[in-house]
């Protein structure tokens, strides 16, 4: 008989106290097809084959019984991943229980909070606790089915990203670069500062020098998920004439990765094949350097791995969506809000 399934699935900002105290039960799951769905799971030592209807908040449910011999049989020849989670029951108020996966093996270190309801109105009507992040019913990235054949979805894998490197010339734009190294520590986000130089000493377009972490001799550049070209002069035209640092935007952007720049410095981009095809953005009089691109006046042009910015004015807004495309857009608002943004 069809169970109507009601529920709604949420990210989590952090545990709730005492987790080992709540009941557990640990799943494995696989996904004979996802659309529609059929699965195979495993709850503790119990084993069903489950069909699942189409719908995000509301859908239909059959589950049936299986052998333990059944679901081996049947969940070798599960399509994708086999998810694993260890699943915590934890009451909730007017009688509701939370329903929070701990997933592990390829999609740790996910974590999903579920709660079922009776009706759409209770549904519609549930505030979630403080604990809750983000409501993703709707998100289908964040399906069971979809994560068996995708794996973590595109944010989570962005979440993990915690290290940039950002490049320091002589004459580069202080304010450009540092708003950058500022914004992304208040995040918690690794930033290196790479001076090119040769030496750890840079010395801005304005006549303010500061130190940088490493020289670009000994920058590990697998470690880092992204790179930053603040701009000013001559400090964007040092970037572009720099053989390593062309080599590494020109890597980063081939492997999809995150390569950004402000002002005048996504002319660097331009002139290296690297805005075909995207939307970018530059300070007043370079936009004929950004080959390919569809060139826009927003502050802020994010397109894919590639984000671009127009100036000083800009930074601020430049750094918040480098922390927004690492996954980290609570992180966002919270500094929004710090700053008085």
């Amino acid at each position: 008989m069809a169970n109507m399934e009601i529920e709604r699935k949420f990210l989590i900002k952090s545990l709730p106290e005492n987790l080992a105290s709540y009941p557990s039960k640990r799943f494995v799951q696989g996904y004979l097809s996802t659309d529609p769905v059929l699965r195979v799971r495993r709850e503790g030592g119990e084993y069903f084959v489950t069909y699942k209807s189409r719908g995000l908040m509301e859908h239909e449910e059959y589950n049936l019984p299986l052998t333990k011999e059944a679901y081996e049989h049947l969940i070798k020849k599960a399509d994708g991943i086999v998810i694993e989670k260890m699943r915590y029951f934890i009451p909730d108020k007017d009688g509701l229980v939370i329903e929070m996966d701990v997933f592990g093996g390829e999609l740790d270190p996910l974590i999903l909070a579920e709660v079922e309801f009776g009706s759409a109105d209770q549904a519609k009507a549930y505030v979630p606790p403080e604990w809750f992040g983000r409501e993703v019913t709707d998100d289908t990235a964040y399906h069971n089915s979809t994560m068996s054949k995708m794996g973590l979805p595109e944010k989570e894998r962005r979440k993990n990203m915690k290290k940039i490197g950002i490049f320091m010339a002589d004459g580069c734009e202080e304010i450009e670069a540092l708003t950058v190294v500022d914004i992304l520590r208040r995040a918690e986000i690794g930033i290196d500062m790479i001076s090119i130089t040769g030496k750890q000493q840079v010395t801005g377009s304005h006549g303010i020098t500061f130190v940088c972490d490493r020289l670009i001799s000994e920058a590990d550049f697998s470690s880092y998920d992204g790179l930053v070209l603040p701009g000013g002069m001559p400090g964007t035209t040092s970037l572009g004439a720099h053989k390593t640092v062309v080599e590494q935007i020109k890597s980063f952007a081939k492997e999809g990765k995150l390569v950004s720049a402000i002002c005048a410095a996504p002319s660097v981009l331009g002139d290296n094949d690297i805005l075909q095809g995207k939307k970018a953005t530059c300070h007043p009089g370079f936009e004929d350097r950004l080959a390919g691109a569809d060139v826009v006046t927003e502050p802020v042009a994010a397109d894919g791995n590639v984000i671009t910015s127009r100036g000083m004015g800009t930074a601020i807004p430049f750094a918040l969506s480098i922390v927004e495309y690492l996954g980290e857009e609570a992180k966002a608002a919270e500094i929004r809000e710090a700053i008085v943004y």
